[in-house]
C-alpha cells in the first residue's frame, strides 16, 4: 500500500518562465529529470533529456497547450546520466499576458517508473503463467522413509540442476539436497505424529552448493505396498528476496517521507490517516498521530482551515474531503491556523487518489507546501514594481520636461509641434505658434545674480502657462525664449493669446530673494493653417523673425508675421 502512496506523493515542480526561455524546477524534479541543482536549462535543453521516441510527442502536447490554452498531461521517458531510463509523467498549465501571448508554463512530474515497470512485470507474468501451469511449477519428489529417491518432476530437476539419472535410486545422504539433514529427521518425526506437512520453510541446495529457499509440504503415501514420502516443495527464494527488499525499500521510503519538507498525508477510502509525516504534523501543530486510523477530521478543534480571504473552510471542502470525492487537483491554496496561533500559515495542497493495478481506488493521497515565503516575495515584487513605475514616471517627466520651469523641454514641444501639425492637416483646422523672449534679461542676470534670473524664468513660465488654454502647449525653447503651440487657432486667435499674456506679465512684479523685479516680454506669432500649411521649421523661424520685428520695434510688444 506505501509502495501506492509514494507513486502518488512522488511530486516535483517545475516553472517555464517562455519570456527568457529558462526552466527552473524543485529538487524532486530535478531528480527526476536528471538535472544538476546548479544546472540551468532552455525549453531546447529540457526536450533534449527526453527519449527520442517521446520527443516530439511531448513537445506537440506542450505547443498544443499553449495554443488551444488547454492543460497538458504527457507520459515520457526521460534519459538519466547512467543511460537508463526513466518514466515520468508531466501535466502543465500555460500562462498568459492581457494580450493572450504565453508568458510561462507551471507544471508537476511525477515518477510513474514502477508503475510502468508493474504493467511490463504483469505483462510478462501473464505469459510465464501459462507456460508454468504445463510445465507443473512446483518440485515434486517420491523418497522412501529411508531417503532414497523413487522420482521427480521437471521442475525439480531444472530448479536443481541435476539429471534423473542422477537422483532417482539416489539417497539424501548421497546428494546432499537438505541444506541440513537433520531437517529431514524433523519433518518425518512431525509427519508421524501429525500425517502432514504444510508449507514448512526449508533450506535446500541445488548440485553448485547454492542455497534455495522452500516451502514444503509432504505426505504419507503407500506406494506398492511400501510407505513412502510424497513432498511437494515450492521455490520461494526470489519472493523472500523480493520481501527482503520491499521491507528494506518501505523503510527507505519511511525515511524519505520524513526528511522532506513537503508535507504528506495518505489515508484509506475512509478518511482513516494511514502515514503523517513530520513536516505534516507540524503544519497542523500536532505532535502526532493518537490512535492508529483515525480521521483528520477527528482533529479538527487542533488546527483550523481558512480560505484565501481568511473565511474557516466547511468539513466538505478540506483538501482530503475532495481527495476522497475523488477530485484531484494541484496548488489549492488555503490557510492553516495551529491551536494557539495568532496568524494563520498559506498553503498549497495537491491531492489524488491512488489505484491498484486493476484501477481499483485504494488510498487518498495529499501533500502540503508552505508557501509563506512565496507570499511574502510576492508582495515585496508588488511594492517593488509601485516603486518602479513611480520612478518610471519620474524619468519620464525628467525626460521631457525643463527641470526649471517645469514646461516641456526643446525637444519634447519640437516633438510636439510635429505632431499637432500633422493632426491639423488631417482635420483641416489652424495651428498657430507664439515665440515669447524676456526683454533685457541679461541685464536681470548681471544686475541680481543667475538665482534672481532663475525665478523670473520660473515666474514668467507660471505667468504664459496661466494665460493660456488647458489643451496649449508651452515649451522652454531655449535660455529666456519659450515657444506656445495653440491648436485649432488662427492668426486673430493666436494675436488675442499674446496680447493677454504680454500684459499679464507686464502688470506684475516677480518677487525674488534680492528684489522685486519688473520685467516685459516680446511675442511673435505665427500660424500654419489650410490655406498654407507649413512645416515645424519653417513656422518656428517665421515666429522667430515675428519675435525679432517685436524686439526690433521698440520691446514689450506683439508682433505677427506676415504670411
Amino acid at each position: 500500500m506505501l509502495q501506492f502512496a509514494v507513486q502518488a506523493a512522488d511530486i516535483g515542480i517545475w516553472h517555464w518562465d517562455l519570456i527568457n526561455n529558462r526552466v527552473n524546477w524543485d529538487a524532486r524534479c530535478g531528480q527526476l529529470y536528471g538535472y544538476r541543482d546548479d544546472e540551468a536549462l532552455s525549453y531546447e535543453g529540457f526536450l533534449k533529456r527526453i527519449s527520442p521516441e517521446d520527443r516530439q510527442r511531448v513537445d506537440d502536447a506542450v505547443q498544443g497547450s499553449l495554443r488551444e490554452r488547454t492543460d497538458y498531461m504527457v507520459e515520457m521517458r526521460i534519459m538519466q546520466a547512467d543511460g537508463s531510463l526513466r518514466w515520468v509523467m508531466g501535466k502543465g498549465r500555460g500562462f498568459y499576458d492581457g494580450e493572450g501571448r504565453p508568458t510561462s508554463m507551471s507544471g508537476i512530474a511525477m515518477d510513474i517508473t514502477e508503475r510502468k515497470q508493474t504493467e511490463e512485470s504483469l505483462r510478462e507474468s501473464e505469459e510465464k503463467f501459462s507456460k508454468a501451469f504445463q510445465a507443473a511449477p512446483s518440485m515434486f519428489l517420491i523418497s522412501t522413509l529411508e531417503g532414497r529417491y523413487l522420482d521427480v518432476n521437471e521442475t525439480l530437476l531444472s530448479t536443481l540442476h541435476y539429471r534423473r539419472d542422477e537422483i532417482v535410486g539416489s539417497t539424501v545422504q548421497e546428494l546432499g539436497i537438505w541444506g541440513d539433514p537433520a531437517e529431514r529427521d524433523r519433518q518425518i518425526a512431525i509427519l508421524q505424529q501429525k500425517g502432514t506437512i504444510r508449507n514448512l520453510e526449508l533450506r535446500l541446495r541445488d548440485r553448485y552448493g547454492r542455497s534455495i529457499i522452500g516451502l514444503v509440504s509432504t505426505v504419507l503415501v503407500t506406494i506398492r505396498g511400501q510407505e513412502c514420502l510424497l513432498t511437494l516443495t515450492r521455490d520461494v527464494t526470489e519472493q523472500k528476496k523480493a520481501e527482503q527488499e520491499r521491507e528494506r525499500w518501505r523503510l527507505q521510503l519511511e525515511a524519505v517521507l520524513e526528511s522532506i519538507n513537503e508535507g504528506v498525508i495518505i489515508s484509506d477510502l475512509e478518511g482513516r490517516i494511514l502515514t503523517m509525516n513530520r513536516a505534516a504534523l507540524g503544519f497542523h501543530g500536532l505532535e502526532a498521530i493518537r490512535q492508529a486510523r483515525q480521521t483528520l477530521l477527528e482533529y479538527h478543534g487542533q488546527f483550523e482551515l481558512l480560505d484565501t480571504a481568511g473565511e474557516p473552510v466547511p468539513l466538505e471542502k478540506w483538501p482530503l474531503a475532495r481527495a476522497l470525492r475523488k477530485e484531484q487537483f494541484v496548488d489549492y491554496e488555503m490557510y492553516v491556523r495551529r491551536k494557539g496561533a495568532t496568524h494563520p500559515r498559506p498553503f498549497c495542497y495537491n491531492g489524488t487518489v491512488a489505484h491498484d493495478r486493476e484501477g481499483k481506488a485504494m488510498l487518498a493521497v495529499l501533500t502540503m507546501r508552505d508557501i509563506s515565503a512565496q507570499k511574502r516575495a510576492e508582495l515585496e515584487i508588488v511594492s517593488l514594481n509601485r516603486e518602479l513605475a513611480a520612478k518610471a514616471a519620474e524619468l519620464e517627466i525628467k525626460a521631457t520636461h525643463d527641470a526649471l520651469t517645469g514646461l516641456w523641454n526643446h525637444e519634447e514641444i519640437i516633438e510636439i509641434l510635429n505632431h499637432e501639425l500633422a493632426r491639423a492637416e488631417r482635420d483641416g483646422s489652424c495651428v498657430s505658434t507664439i515665440m515669447a523672449d524676456i526683454d533685457f534679461f541679461k541685464q536681470v542676470n548681471d544686475t541680481y545674480g543667475h538665482m534672481s534670473g532663475d525665478e523670473v524664468l520660473r515666474q514668467t513660465a507660471q505667468k504664459i502657462r496661466s494665460n493660456v488654454r488647458s489643451y496649449d502647449f508651452v515649451g522652454r525653447y531655449g535660455g529666456e525664449e519659450f515657444l506656445l503651440i495653440l491648436p485649432e487657432c488662427n492668426r486673430t486667435c493666436a494675436l488675442s493669446f499674446a496680447e493677454r499674456i504680454r500684459s499679464g506679465v507686464d502688470r506684475s512684479l516677480i518677487r525674488t530673494q534680492e528684489a522685486d523685479i519688473s520685467i516685459t516680454i516680446s511675442l511673435g506669432v505665427a500660424h500654419s493653417c489650410r490655406d498654407g500649411r507649413l512645416d515645424a521649421t519653417t513656422l518656428i523661424k517665421i515666429s522667430d523673425a515675428a519675435l525679432y520685428e517685436a524686439k526690433r520695434n521698440g520691446r514689450n510688444r506683439v508682433e505677427a508675421a506676415l504670411q
